[in-house]
C-alpha cells in the first residue's frame, strides 16, 4: 500500500508541475488583443436594399473589434456584387480587409482582384472603397485587363459598381491578341 501512494503522489506532483508550466505559458498571451473582440469563422454576411440583394461577403474568419468599430477578415475575403434583378455583376478578391464603421471605407489588401461580368478584371495590392463617396480607388500599381487590351499604371478611380473609372498615371497598354 505504502508503494502504491508513494506512487499516486509522484503522479500527482508530476501532473500539477506540468499544469503549471502550462499556466506559465499562457500567462505569456496578450489577452488585451483580444479584449471587446468577436471571432467569427466561416463568415457570409448578406447585404440587402429596399429588398434586392445587393452583396454577400464571405470570409474564413471575422475580427470584429467593438471598441474600435473595425471588422478585419484576416484570412482572405470574397465579395459578390448583384445588380435590381438578382444578376452577379462582378466579385473582389483579397487576403486581407478592413472595414471602419467609423470612416465608411473598406480597405482590401493583398493580392486584390476585382472583376465585372463585361470582362474588365483589376489587380493590385491595395484597394480602398469609400462608401461615403461610392467610390473606389487606389495609388499603387495596378493591371487593368480589358477584352481587346491591358492597361499597366499607378492610381486608380471608379465608380463603386466598377465602372467609369480611370487610371491616374498609365505606364503602358498593350493589345490582347485575338484567338
Amino acid at each position: 500500500m505504502r508503494k502504491n501512494g508513494i506512487v499516486g503522489l509522484l503522479l500527482v506532483l508530476a501532473v500539477s508541475l506540468m499544469q503549471c508550466h502550462f499556466a506559465e505559458e499562457v500567462d505569456e498571451i496578450d489577452y488585451a488583443e483580444y479584449e471587446n473582440t468577436e471571432r467569427l469563422r466561416d463568415v457570409e454576411v448578406t447585404f440587402w436594399d429596399s429588398s434586392h440583394l445587393r452583396l454577400i461577403v464571405r470570409g474564413p474568419l471575422l475580427l470584429r473589434h467593438l471598441d474600435r468599430r473595425l471588422d478585419v477578415f484576416d484570412s482572405g475575403v470574397v465579395a459578390e456584387f448583384y445588380n435590381t434583378w438578382g444578376e452577379k455583376t462582378g466579385e473582389a478578391r483579397a487576403s486581407r480587409a478592413e472595414r471602419s464603421l467609423i470612416h465608411h471605407t473598406i480597405v482590401l489588401d493583398g493580392d486584390v482582384l476585382l472583376y465585372n461580368t463585361q470582362g474588365d478584371s483589376l489587380y493590385t495590392s491595395q484597394l480602398i472603397w469609400d462608401e461615403r463617396r461610392k467610390k473606389i480607388h487606389t495609388r499603387r500599381f495596378v493591371r487593368l485587363a480589358r477584352p481587346d487590351r491591358v492597361i499597366y499604371g499607378y492610381g486608380f478611380e471608379s465608380k463603386e459598381d466598377f465602372s467609369e473609372g480611370e487610371i491616374q498615371a498609365i505606364e503602358g497598354v498593350w493589345p490582347v491578341p485575338k484567338k
